[in-house]
């Protein structure tokens, strides 16, 4: 028997919501909906206003204030139902600045302007009709107010919660990794950083959790008390830098090995 093809906008409109509902990515609700008018209806739209960038208390400088930045790299692909098979998918990298404004940038040459195409004088807008757009990744930077330098001490610093759905400023929480694995996290509205624990190599925000994984290759989730609780053994390589890496739905550990040449 031949596969049967179902339309999308022939499921069931009970399921709509719970689907949608399962979307953290902006531009993924934002793509649930305009497949048509029930997928419309079905969920809210995403908040009009990013809540970033917020204020926060910088954490290598006593009563500094630094603000939280976002970065995005979104794939640009031709739509699909162009029949060039020679159409080409673009990376970009946009970039929100301390007055709320974003940029378009080179993802691997992040300090210039950039733009899907050869021509040598580009638009200055990108018309998202014109491809499809799938988030990627998303990072975060502490910026000191009037300087776009990011302190070197910092590793990484993640979002918490990081859902498209969150319209919460008050329950907001940033966790920095140090370069020499101290794993902080602060508040808004607190005025000092906290301590969670030490000798970290990476964290990640994986299904509404923190995720943190230690010298050791041992992964700890943080509950709501701050507490680390264990959720896989260690690996027992201490030396090789450890990664927590998302990919098709499952968290990995990768281990990063240097040997010498």
């Amino acid at each position: 028997m031949g596969e049967r093809v179902v339309e999308w906008s022939d499921l069931p409109m009970e399921l709509l919501p719970v689907i949608g509902k399962t979307l953290q990515a902006r531009i993924d609700v934002i793509r649930f909906r305009s497949i048509c008018t029930s997928w419309r209806f079905s969920i809210p739209p995403p908040p009009e206003i990013s809540p970033l960038p917020l204020p926060f208390p910088y954490p290598t400088s006593s009563g500094s204030e630094a603000f939280l930045s976002q970065s995005t790299i979104y794939l640009l692909e031709p739509p699909d139902e162009n029949p060039n098979p020679s159409s080409k998918s673009w990376l970009v990298k946009v970039e929100e600045s301390e007055d709320g404004t974003a940029r378009s940038l080179d993802p691997l040459f992040c300090d210039r302007y950039w733009f899907p195409t050869e021509d040598p004088d580009p638009p200055k807008v990108i018309n998202l009709l014109d491809f499809r757009v799938i988030e990627v990744s998303k990072a975060y930077k502490l910026l000191q107010f009037s300087s776009d330098m990011h302190d070197p001490v910092m590793n990484k610093l993640v979002l918490f919660p990081n859902s498209a759905w969150n319209t919460s400023v008050e329950d907001t929480f940033i966790f920095v990794l140090f370069h020499d694995g101290k794993l902080r996290f602060v508040k808004y509205g607190d005025e000092n950083w906290t301590l969670v624990d030490d000798l970290y190599d990476d964290i990640i925000v994986y299904k509404g959790k923190v995720y943190a994984v230690n010298r050791w290759g041992k992964v700890s989730w943080i509950h709501s008390s701050m507490k680390l609780i264990q959720f896989s053994p260690p690996l027992h390589s201490f030396g090789n830098q450890k990664h927590l890496v998302e990919s098709c739905g499952e968290l990995y550990v990768v281990v990063r090995r240097e040997e010498e040449i």
